[in-house]
């Protein structure tokens, strides 16, 4: 499913979808050996009644960039963007702490 690569069907279990059931965690080492975990709900994206993908996406053999982080990897996620010292910082996902960035 287009822009994704990584896409598989599965089937609720007892009422929750997979992306409300454990999940992978995937780790981003960044510079200096911080690991960024990115949980199943910032990591799958549902793209049909019962189809998810991994929400990344291949940039090519020659990117711009090492790595490009996207809006859905942020999503409940504290970030700071520091232009001025070219630096970046962020949160565990604010999920393991019972709210999120759309919780009013």
């Amino acid at each position: 499913m287009y822009p994704f690569s990584d896409c598989f069907s599965y089937k609720s279990f007892g009422g929750k979808s997979i992306l409300e059931k454990e999940t992978p965690v995937i780790s981003l080492v960044l510079g200096g050996g911080v690991k960024w975990k990115i949980y199943g709900t910032n990591s799958l994206v549902k793209v049909k009644k019962n189809v998810v993908c991994l929400a990344f996406v291949d940039v090519g053999d020659s990117p711009r960039i090492p790595i490009e982080i996207g809006g859905y990897q942020m999503e409940d996620n504290l970030v700071e963007i520091d232009l001025e010292a070219s630096r970046f910082s962020f949160t565990s996902s604010l999920l393991l702490h019972n709210t999120s960035c759309s919780r009013v």
